[in-house]
């Protein structure tokens, strides 16, 4: 984890660029963000395949996002078809990270 391109002194220099401290605060955001999901994936997966020791079987489900997505993560144990559907158990996690710096916003 290096974050010297995001010290104090960086951020200090970029101050009469609004862009370029936007830009430096969207790119720490996404830096914490990545860092953070390697974690909680790690830990989540290991308590989808412990409820899946227990009887369940929970599955990615992606409906609305196609692709993973960082900072989310949805497992469900369907049963039935498209007319007789049931969703026997969801379990999930999402987070948020938020970075601005001085009167910025990502």
């Amino acid at each position: 984890m290096n974050y010297q391109k995001f010290s104090s002194f960086e951020f200090e220099n970029a101050l009469e660029d609004k862009e370029d401290i936007k830009k430096k605060s969207f790119s720490l955001e996404q830096k914490i963000i990545k860092e953070i999901d390697k974690v909680v994936q790690i830990e989540f997966r290991k308590i989808v395949e412990e409820l899946n020791r227990n009887g369940h079987d929970l599955k990615p489900y992606r409906q609305f996002l196609p692709f993973p997505t960082k900072g989310d993560a949805q497992y469900r144990d369907d049963c039935g078809d498209e007319i007789d559907y049931q969703c026997k158990l969801r379990i999930g996690f999402n987070f948020v990270i938020s970075v601005g710096y001085s009167d910025t916003q990502s």
